[in-house]
């Protein structure tokens, strides 16, 4: 059972969603664990908490020139989906993920790792594939989070490196922003320079650009894999798992 003020809340297994990073990136999070279920009733479909704290300092910021860490306040997120009887976490924010072992260190329970999925994934789907473009944040691209993930097998490109005036930023700005279509309109122009500048598949290492673009189908010649996509997908087969593990302790 999962309490919360002596009151119960699922006797059932919680993925905690230690979000805010920002609300519409959460918001499509959300919506994609419940599109991605399988689930033919409300009862068929995982239990979530989502912790949304939007006031979680700039992780940009804090990577590339003075903001403050946004480790205490992601550890203090953390901590309270573990209060609250959470199975998993799951952070649906790229760039939080740097700070990703600190964070685990201040709970006991696994967090589930969103770089590492992706790059899991894109093993499996495409081995021979050498060159990534990255769409992300400044923090993310600058940090390497996705460079050191991959490892030297691959080369990520980004336009950080390339642009000046990099159309991915000002995407995920926009987005941020409440202007969907401006920023899928930057972030598919980024994509586009990536492409020319010779990424054989793209990863959208932000989830901004994931709400950007939705669930829909993808406008791009090359393969793409969604950061916020494989993440509610591994979340959703590790809350399977944990089900499926209940079941079988409360039938013997």
């Amino acid at each position: 059972m999962r309490f919360l003020g002596g009151k119960m809340i699922s006797d059932r297994p919680i993925l905690g969603i230690l979000g805010g990073m920002g609300p519409a990136a959460t918001a499509d999070f959300s919506a994609r664990l419940a599109q991605n279920a399988h689930a033919h009733t409300d009862q068929e479909h995982i239990v979530s908490f989502c912790y949304s704290d939007p006031s979680i300092p700039d992780r940009t910021s804090a990577l590339i020139s003075t903001g403050r860490s946004p480790l205490p306040a992601l550890q203090r997120g953390a901590i309270f989906l573990e209060s609250i009887g959470a199975s998993y976490i799951a952070i649906p924010c790229n760039t939080a993920h740097f700070w990703f072992d600190e964070i685990q260190k201040s709970v006991k329970i696994p967090i589930i790792n969103m770089i590492d999925a992706v790059v899991h994934q894109v093993e499996l789907d495409s081995p021979s594939l050498t060159r990534i473009g990255l769409l992300g944040t400044m923090g993310t691209t600058s940090a390497g989070i996705y460079s050191r993930g991959f490892g030297p097998s691959r080369e990520v490109i980004d336009l950080n490196t390339h642009h000046s005036g990099n159309p991915a930023v000002a995407g995920i700005n926009a987005v941020k922003q409440g202007n969907v279509s401006l920023g899928q309109r930057l972030l598919s122009e980024a994509a586009e320079q990536l492409i020319e500048l010779g990424a054989q598949g793209l990863v959208f290492g932000c989830t901004e650009v994931s709400a950007a673009f939705g669930s829909t189908n993808l406008p791009f010649e090359i393969p793409v894999w969604d950061s916020s996509e494989v993440l509610a997908n591994e979340s959703i087969s590790r809350m399977r798992e944990k089900e499926r593990d209940l079941a079988n302790v409360i039938r013997k």
